[in-house]
């Protein structure tokens, strides 16, 4: 991996195996010293100081949540109270 630092408190990292990149971006969010690492990919004719760094997904998980609550809807509901829903864990059978 090559690391370039840029303007602004962004950095480019080049992975030298795609299977290094996808592993790095399906495991976000990371954080280094306590501060949050907002990372992207940037496409080849991209220029890295122009990529939105502006929102980070996070897995929220709800406890004491009654169990006739807990369902796709409600998910939906409290991920876009916290911020834009993205996505729901199902188990095999489509429950939550």
């Amino acid at each position: 991996m090559d690391l370039k630092p840029l303007e602004g408190n962004r950095f480019l990292l080049k992975f030298n195996h795609t299977m290094d990149h996808n592993r790095v971006l399906e495991g976000c969010p990371w954080s280094f010293q306590k501060n949050l690492l907002v990372l992207s990919t940037v496409g080849l004719n991209e220029n890295p100081q122009d990529v939105n760094l502006d929102w980070v997904v996070f897995y929220v998980h709800v406890h004491g949540l009654p169990l006739s609550k807990m369902s796709e809807a409600m998910a939906k509901f409290i991920g876009n109270q916290l911020g834009r829903f993205v996505d729901v864990d199902l188990d095999r059978a489509g429950h939550v």
